[in-house]
């Protein structure tokens, strides 16, 4: 531990750069939603908006970035009150769409999901913090004033639910303090709560704990930093004489021509009996064909594998000596493949046999009190719950991969990458530490990157929060249990900011077995045509995997 570079109370070096977004240029925002039932036994007219809003005060409270400003001149971080009630929660209300197919209605959370994760928050305004709320709510909640319950019974059966769409700006934390947050809201959400007069929030103090910044807590030297600079610089220069996949270019018109008018969009999956559920695929939200549109804005598909499927991947992933995460990535660089294999100019050439591959991990073992690292229970350490950013990535920009390699030999080979995820991370971190500390060599590295010239080096970036226990009570919870019920949930990070690394970008959380997947990709390109592909084939490939018998490859 060395001298700190960093108020307690400031954002990290990488927060920074999160926060320090060009004029114009689109944000590093992350979101992720939740679809909530009340407890069974909960009167529907306890189930109220407001109660929802105040519960998630209660929740921001005890996590110091979610109740605070950001000074943009000093980039430290000062608290918006002193209690609860003093603290105002940016949110908005949105009707919830009605259809005869009870799917249908999800296609307003996802078009909420697209709007809040391309929409940029004010940095200049103090008054707020650089978080929001939007809240989807069947349309009765939308009528009269004051007091509105959510839902209403019918037949003797309480049908009320509410989709909740978190969205903060990524220098405020990372992948896993939005679980965290979400875990701490979800603790509150029980029928005594509901039931309560007044949750006496002006009693209630908001904390005053910054989370630990981990750039205090090292203090590299020349020779810790200079062979990972210089491996890094081998890598870059290497990885450039290889034939890549890039995202389409102003006038490279996709491989059909379609209405812009939104479409029926059809299950992906025909079969009835696989555990592969896309009802939650959105209608595509059309773009300019071809492409001729300058401005960038991220655009969403959503895929949903239960429990069953999952557990039997997980079963053959690990027969095969690989992992899950691994088995993503090898999974989604093929469905790349076959998206490229669309165009018409690699009808005349083959495809690139180089692909690049980015995965997230976390280096909270790092926070002190942890006991991540001797092997403690992750739902219980206090690491987990802390919001503040803490991830680092493992990544390789020249994987060999064609149709011919064996799917299992390079998932391992992907897998053994990752199991060095901690230590390249933390290297990583060292490296910016130091040339932090060295505000020439600070100022020369910002007068010479680019970053919009870096964006979407590789083909994709998994963002893999890991498998956790369910932070509330299950669907098919007894009636008894007073616990609120989490129907749904999907999160994911934008894929247009200046910098983004993947071409496509995949939002996993594991909840008690099931998956959700989000997709992100950025509409100037990616086209819908290419999304289509790529969401189809990787879906189909998964099944593929998990029903394969012996050797399977990239082409199959």
């Amino acid at each position: 531990k060395g001298r700190p570079v960093i108020a307690a109370n400031g954002l990290s070096i990488t927060e920074r750069i999160f926060y320090a977004s060009k004029p114009g240029r689109p944000q590093v925002v992350m979101g992720i939603m939740i679809r909530l039932r009340p407890p069974p036994t909960l009167s529907p007219s306890k189930f109220t908006v407001t109660r929802i809003i105040d519960l998630l005060r209660l929740a921001a409270a005890s996590h110091y970035r979610l109740i605070s400003y950001i000074d943009p001149q000093t980039m430290l971080c000062h608290r918006l009150g002193n209690t609860v009630a003093d603290f105002h929660l940016p949110h908005r209300i949105v009707p919830r769409g009605s259809g005869e197919d009870s799917w249908r209605n999800e296609a307003t959370w996802e078009t909420v999901f697209r709007e809040e994760i391309n929409r940029t928050f004010d940095t200049s305004d103090t008054s707020k913090p650089l978080w929001r709320v939007a809240l989807i709510v069947p349309p009765e909640m939308m009528e009269g004033e004051g007091e509105r319950r959510v839902g209403r019974v019918e037949g003797g059966a309480l049908r009320p639910y509410v989709e909740l769409m978190h969205t903060f700006h990524h220098c405020l934390g990372d992948g896993l303090s939005m679980f965290s947050f979400s875990r701490s809201f979800l603790d509150l959400c029980d029928k005594e709560r509901f039931d309560v007069e007044d949750l006496k929030l002006g009693e209630v103090e908001l904390t005053t704990v910054p989370p630990p910044v981990l750039d205090n807590l090292v203090n590299p030297s020349v020779f810790e930093v200079l062979p990972v600079a210089t491996g890094m610089a081998f890598r870059f220069l290497s990885g450039k004489r290889h034939r890549k996949f890039k995202g389409r270019v102003e006038g490279e018109a996709p491989p059909t021509t379609t209405s812009t008018a939104p479409t029926e969009q059809k299950p992906l999956m025909a079969a009835p009996s696989t555990s592969v559920s896309t009802a939650s695929l959105p209608t595509a939200v059309p773009i300019p064909r071809p492409l001729t549109n300058p401005t960038s804005g991220t655009l969403t598909r959503f895929l949903w594998f239960d429990s069953d499927f999952i557990s039997a991947l997980r079963k053959k992933s690990k027969s095969e000596g690989t992992t899950i995460a691994a088995v993503l990535v090898v999974n989604a660089l093929a469905a790349v493949r076959s998206t490229y294999a669309t165009w018409d100019k690699y009808r005349r050439k083959p495809l690139p046999s180089r692909q690049g591959w980015v995965v997230t991990n976390s280096v909270r073992h790092m926070l002190p009190g942890s006991r991540l690292i001797h092997g403690a229970d992750k739902q219980s350490d206090p690491a987990s719950m802390v919001f503040g950013g803490y991830s680092g990535s493992v990544m390789n920009a020249n994987l060999h991969l064609s149709d011919t390699h064996a799917f299992w030999e390079r998932a391992r080979v992907v897998r053994r990458a990752i199991s060095k995820c901690l230590r390249s991370s933390i290297a990583r971190l060292k490296l910016v530490n130091y040339v932090y500390r060295h505000p020439k060599l600070w100022a020369y590295v910002n007068s010479k990157a680019d970053l919009a010239k870096m964006s979407r080096a590789y083909s994709v970036e998994v963002a893999n929060l890991g498998a956790w226990d369910y932070p509330a009570a299950l669907p098919t919870a007894s009636p008894s249990d007073t616990r609120a019920r989490l129907e749904h949930f999907a999160g994911v990070v934008n894929s247009s900011f200046d910098g983004v690394r993947g071409l496509f970008t995949l939002g996993v959380i594991t909840l008690a077995g099931n998956m959700s997947i989000a997709v992100a990709y950025d509409a100037s390109a990616v086209s819908e045509e290419d999304a289509d592909v790529f969401v189809g084939a990787f879906a189909e490939g998964l099944r593929r995997v998990k029903e394969a018998e012996g050797r399977i490859s990239i082409m199959d």
